[in-house]
């Protein structure tokens, strides 16, 4: 290498050599004509790391140091295998610029960005403090818990601490000057020599340098892919039978062709002319009411949406929740035209439930409401999909206030209602009476079912 230490940058290597005992005892001394002799004569860094200017780090995916110390890579490029790509290749992920597997990668543990807590590691993609049989679970001083190979770590040979002399390799949990068979002698782009046991190593696998994907281990030479239990909706061929995320959501259907779930009474009194009911079309549920009010809910309609499904990927496993989109407008009835109200659920969210208050008699002589429905307060609720795969159920939460249509009228000698579609049902479908307003209302649920990948 070409690239020369600052003054700062050779102190501080020196420094470091001085506070190591296998360092000091070496003879060996920083040369300020190169990176390289700086780096052979510092501090030994564990789990395949290489020092860079008195720091630990991993050069075949440090975008600031790739391949070798001071190496950047450019503002569009990430780092893997030690070389800047334009992509990073199938089985890792680009997280601010390196190409990691988020299988055991502490700083992006399942997704990017998701860190382990201080002494846990980063295993299949979750945090922990079990390590893979043939593995321990070491922590450097002041550093990040990681699970290293005893056997060949030369940062922790035998037992976690136990770092070899410069000069020497860890080979079957003892230093030495040679690797002892079968192991081989790799040396990653910029990083120290190391005994790799390539029949078995994810990261030499067959020969030095050639890496496993992620959810792959190395067997017999061979990167295959491994069965994961309990089986995950996380992109991942689990099963390992060229089916990714089988049993995960696809879809969500709303029948509203099928027997209601739930039906309300109708609220309010017999006057008007019978209507209904206005289902919204399969595969739609109610996200809003629309209408006109004054004196009374005047004027009253449906706003129905389509039913969707989000898949989450950034998340370990993926989560699911419905979605909604604009769907149809159902046909108004009443006959007053006062104040336009459109009432509707926030984003993929759907109707759960509905208050309001109606009258049978006609109050205003004692300054109360004259017969009808007065007031309608909307509630929506999210759904999600819970479950693993094969068995996923939908969760709908606790519905919220989305808004109300109300009448002029003093409503205290009204009657109040208060409807709720059970479980993770939601309103389809809608009944009443109208005459020059809405004397009755009246509302059906219907269940959504969530569709699986085959």
């Amino acid at each position: 290498m070409s690239m020369k230490l600052s003054g700062a940058a050779i102190v501080a290597a020196i420094a470091a050599c001085a506070a190591v005992a296998a360092c000091s005892g070496s003879g060996a001394s920083v040369d300020d004509g190169g990176l390289d002799a700086a780096v052979e004569s510092g501090p030994t860094c564990g789990n395949g790391q290489t020092m860079c200017s008195g720091i630990c780090t991993d050069t075949t995916k440090d975008p600031a140091s790739c391949g070798s110390c001071g190496h950047a890579c450019g503002g569009t490029e990430a780092c893997q295998a030690g070389k800047c790509v334009s992509a990073c290749g199938a089985g890792s992920t680009n997280c601010s610029g390196s190409c990691t597997s988020t299988d055991n990668d502490n700083a992006n543990c399942g997704a990017c960005g998701i860190k382990c807590p201080q002494g846990e590691a980063c295993t299949s993609g979750k945090c922990g403090t079990t390590c893979p049989t043939g593995e321990a679970l070491c922590s450097p001083d002041g550093g990040a818990a990681y699970c290293a190979t005893t056997a060949t770590d030369n940062a922790n040979c035998g037992t976690c601490g136990t770092k070899c002399s410069q000069g020497e390799v860890c080979s079957a949990g003892k230093c030495g000057p040679t690797c002892l068979p079968p192991a081989t002698s790799c040396t990653p782009d910029g990083g120290a020599a190391y005994c790799a046991d390539t029949t078995s190593d994810n990261a030499n696998c067959g020969a030095c340098g050639t890496v496993c994907p992620a959810h792959q281990a190395c067997s017999s030479s061979a990167c295959a892919c491994v069965p994961t239990t309990p089986a995950e909706c996380n992109g991942v061929d689990n099963a390992c039978d060229n089916i990714v995320d089988e049993g995960c959501p696809t879809a969500v259907g709303f029948d509203t062709t099928a027997t209601p779930s739930a039906i309300s009474a109708l609220y309010g009194e017999a006057g008007g002319n019978a209507w209904g009911p206005d289902v919204c079309p399969a595969g739609q549920a109610l996200v809003g009411i629309g209408g006109d009010d004054g004196g009374n809910i005047d004027r009253i309609h449906g706003i129905c949406g389509t039913i969707g499904i989000n898949e989450n990927t950034q998340t370990n496993p993926y989560t699911y929740t419905v979605t909604t989109t604009a769907g149809a407008t159902l046909p108004e009835h009443g006959g007053n035209l006062t104040t336009a109200f459109s009432v509707t659920c926030p984003a993929n969210q759907v109707v759960t439930r509905v208050d309001g208050y109606y009258d049978t008699v006609d109050h205003t002589i004692t300054g109360g409401a004259t017969v009808g429905v007065h007031q309608l307060s909307v509630y929506c609720s999210s759904v999600t999909a819970l479950g693993q795969p094969n068995s996923f159920t939908l969760v709908a939460s606790t519905p919220t206030l989305a808004g109300t249509a109300k009448s002029n009228y003093n409503l205290s000698q009204s009657t109040a209602f208060s409807f709720f579609c059970p479980g993770s049902d939601a309103i389809g479908a809608l009944a009443g009476r109208s005459g020059q307003w809405t004397d009755a209302i009246q509302f059906e649920c219907f269940t959504p079912s969530v569709t699986l990948r085959p």
